[in-house]
């Protein structure tokens, strides 16, 4: 029985590579910081990754095909993850708690009164996406 990160990386090489390409991923990438997609487009990675969450809720993780869809999830996670970082840059060093690296140096737009004034900062150059530098609510100012 191969272990998570062996499965992982096979069904990547046997199903997720051909459906979806470098290439392709990357376009989606791309195509979400740039344009706010809606969250039901079926190109946006948002999209995918709660269909199969939800799926592998729905069916059970005591069931095989539950575990699938976790599994599924899971590698759609790593390829987004890495479409990311080939389209917006490396990652930061690993070990770091959650919510640690808040040198971020981004523009603060505001402040966010739920969290004592804590800054907003905007998270995408082409949107006018925003978050808490403290809660991380996800949030659009003018």
């Amino acid at each position: 029985m191969p272990d998570v990160h062996d499965w992982i990386c096979d069904e990547r090489k046997q199903y997720a590579d051909s459906k979806w390409p470098a290439e392709n991923e990357d376009a989606v990438t791309r195509e979400t910081i740039g344009a706010n997609r809606p969250h039901d487009d079926p190109l946006h990675w948002r999209f995918w990754l709660e269909q199969y969450l939800s799926r592998s809720l729905l069916l059970g993780w005591d069931t095989p095909n539950g575990r699938q869809a976790l599994g599924k999830y899971a590698t759609t996670v790593v390829q987004m993850l890495e479409s990311v970082r080939r389209v917006c840059g490396e990652l930061p060093a690993p070990g770091h708690p959650s919510g640690e690296i808040k040198q971020w140096a981004l523009p603060q737009v505001g402040t966010h009164a739920i969290c004592n004034d804590a800054p907003i900062m905007r998270v995408m150059r082409h949107t006018q996406l925003d978050i808490c530098s403290n809660c991380f609510q996800i949030m659009a100012l003018p």
